[in-house]
């Protein structure tokens, strides 16, 4: 018979239908759609990701670090896996488990700017000096963004040594776009 068969959406198709429904806002349509995408034998890295962080916006917590987790399992050396499941850790309340995720992430990847920023604030209640030597690098790495800036001058101001704070804080009052910082 030469006639196409109908054996329903592919998994690709799943996975794509699953991101526009995130991105929509349906929530539970993207979980759904991206659920029949691994189903249906699809195994790649971002559906995963995208499945968990829909979850956790679902306060469905549980269920987003199991998928991090069993992500991990298969790769340990993803640092947005790392970096992922240390934001969802953060946005928990566990600084320690955050802390530690977002190191794996900077181990694996030390040029990751937006991890070694998470590691910054993961730390600064815990490990004044910690936050402060992660918020350098990523300051180093992310000379433009004006929330590491003012952080690291904040905690430095509040340090022993204050003085190490006025750099920053020159440079933020000087290049800081006033609409958004005034």
């Amino acid at each position: 018979d030469p006639s196409p068969r109908r054996h329903g959406p592919s998994r690709d198709l799943l996975a794509r239908l699953g991101r526009a429904r995130q991105a929509a806002g349906d929530l539970h349509g993207a979980i759904e759609a991206l659920e029949r995408a691994r189903a249906a034998g699809d195994d790649n890295p971002d559906v995963a990701s995208d499945l968990a962080i829909a979850n956790a916006a679902l306060g469905r917590v549980d269920a987003a670090r199991a998928i991090f987790r069993d992500q991990l399992a298969r790769d340990p050396s993803s640092a947005t896996t790392w970096y992922n499941l240390g934001l969802l850790e953060l946005q928990s309340g566990h600084a320690a488990d955050a802390a530690a995720a977002f190191g794996r992430a900077t181990a694996i990847d030390p040029e990751y700017g937006e991890a070694w920023q998470a590691l910054g604030a993961s730390l600064a209640d815990t490990d004044r000096r910690g936050a402060i030597d992660a918020w350098r690098k990523a300051e180093a790495l992310r000379p433009g963004d004006f929330d590491v800036l003012f952080n690291l001058a904040m905690l430095l101001a509040d340090s022993d040594t204050p003085a190490a704070a006025i750099p920053y804080l020159q440079r933020f009052l000087r290049d800081a776009p006033r609409r958004q910082y005034a």
